[in-house]
């Protein structure tokens, strides 16, 4: 009876001894391992394209190289894997903050800011954010809608 019961806990808490307390570990890996075969032929790709269409035949081996130590890290040391994982989420976030601040601020400052001074000499403003003493009220009458069917249509 004590023996029943143990089993009992013991496939509650983690049925080891079944095929179903080994599933998750199996798709961990089984997904480990798709994720490296993808990045591998992906990189051959970009590899072949170097090589052969680029002429650029160093890169390609090198990118080649790089491809047969991604598919080996993923299929067979799980750790190694996980840094090449985490080192390419890091090039990911340095690139993107690397492109927002060398690119969109310096964009931002040389068109937006000489538009706002050429708009502001020639007395525009299309936003009519000048005082108007004279007005009673800021408030712009919207015209109302004919029919519902206008708010369908998204374009």
């Amino acid at each position: 009876m004590a023996d029943h019961i143990q089993t009992i806990v013991h496939e509650t808490v983690w049925p080891w001894r079944t095929r179903e307390g080994l599933e998750p570990l199996e798709r961990a890996v089984r997904g480990r391992r798709l994720k490296a075969l993808m990045q591998f032929l992906i990189m051959v790709v970009i590899g072949s394209v170097l090589f052969w269409a680029v002429g650029h035949r160093t890169m390609g081996a090198v990118v080649w190289g790089l491809s047969l130590f991604v598919l080996g890290c993923g299929l067979f040391w799980a750790r190694g894997f996980a840094g090449i994982e985490a080192f390419g989420a890091w090039l990911g976030r340095v690139v993107s903050v690397g492109l927002t601040w060398g690119l969109l601020v310096p964009f931002f400052y040389i068109f937006f800011v000489p538009g706002h001074f050429l708009l502001w000499a020639r007395g525009k403003d299309p936003l009519k954010r000048r005082f108007d003493p004279a007005a009673t009220t800021y408030w712009d009458a919207c015209p109302a809608a004919r029919e519902h069917k206008q708010y369908r249509k998204q374009h």
